[in-house]
Order: structure tokens, then sequence, then C-alpha cells
């Protein structure tokens, strides 16, 4: 079964909380399999293109005050900061 996290329990947890709790958990599941990079691909890419903003430049825009911090914009962060710790270079999408 993969582990997981539930976000009521990562939102009550500072950020380094919330960073060893998702190191944790990515280390204890199962091997990630490339269906689920696809998916986490596919949603981060939903976010580049709606905001019209690569996700390498999305820390600076929130800090530039460019886009303001809402709770897409953290889910965003939280799905890129995952797929980071996943590893490997982003998957492309089957042609």
């Amino acid at each position: 079964m993969p582990a997981t996290l539930r976000s009521a329990d990562l939102s009550a947890m500072t950020a380094a909380g919330r960073d060893r709790a998702i190191e944790a958990t990515v280390t204890a599941g199962e091997p990630v399999g490339k269906t689920y990079l696809l998916a986490l691909d596919a949603r981060i890419r939903a976010f580049e293109s709606r905001y019209e903003l690569p996700t390498p430049n999305l820390q600076a825009a929130l800090e530039a005050g460019r886009i303001p911090e809402t709770a897409e914009i953290c889910e965003w962060l939280f799905l890129a900061s995952l797929r980071s710790r996943l590893g490997e270079a982003r998957t492309e999408p089957p042609k």
C-alpha cells in the first residue's frame, strides 16, 4: 500500500515539519511508478498553463508579489516539492 499524508495533518505542521514528514513518507513508501510520476507532472503542467508561469519561476513570482499566495498556489508548491523529492527528470507525456 502506498504511504499517504493527510493535507489536514500537513497544514498543522511547520514548514520544517512538513519537509520531514514528506521525506519520511517518500522514504517509507513503495517505489514510485511511472504512471504516478506522469500524473504528478500533468497536475504541475496544468498549474503552469493556468498561470502562464513555469514552476521554477514560481517562488520568485511569489516573493516579488506578482502572484498571491492562495490555497491553489500552495498546492502547486507542494506538488512541485513532492516531484522534486521523487527525483528523476520530469517525465514527458506519452506521444
